[in-house]
């Protein structure tokens, strides 16, 4: 009887049984994942610089300063360089605080608007996140341009190991 079940629920060639198995082990093993998956502590912050609040990233004009020091001192740069490097570094800071400053005033809008219009000051704020992440793009390129092929390969290895 169950072998004539089984037949009638043949789909393309493969039983519905198959699929229901290969469909458990699929989420078996999704949750078997997400059991060892760890949720790491955040960094401490700097001495003298009070903690972030919980669920916030702390201050993005202070954390782009620090990447921005680390990543000068990883690169080792020569005097003919730094005249591209501070162009980089002030486009760079410029653009972080422009994309801090837009998403602080949109979290101050109070009042309660249709849920399109919500949607479309939210389209309308990422396009201007966008704007900042291309001046920060052509400032990159114009520093990178000015590098060692070794400095380049730093530079290459730094920017892999960003996630924002």
């Amino acid at each position: 009887m169950v072998a004539s079940v089984v037949m009638t629920m043949t789909e393309n060639g493969d039983t519905m049984m198959k699929k229901a198995l290969r469909m458990t082990m699929l989420l078996m093993a999704l949750s078997v994942t997400g059991a060892y998956a760890q949720d790491y502590p955040a960094a401490p912050p700097p001495p003298n610089e009070p903690a972030p609040a919980p669920g916030s990233h702390g201050d993005p004009v202070g954390n782009a300063q620090r990447h921005l020091d680390e990543f000068k001192q990883e690169l080792n740069l020569n005097p003919g360089q730094q005249a591209a490097w501070d162009r980089y570094a002030k486009d760079t800071l410029s653009a972080v605080q422009e994309i801090r400053d837009q998403t602080a005033a949109a979290g101050k809008q109070t009042d309660v608007q249709p849920a399109p219009v919500r949607f479309d000051q939210h389209i309308a704020l990422m396009r201007q996140r966008l704007k900042e992440f291309e001046k920060m793009d052509q400032a990159l390129k114009d520093f990178y341009n000015t590098l060692t092929p070794a400095q380049k390969a730093i530079a290459d290895q730094h920017f892999s190991r960003l996630r924002h």
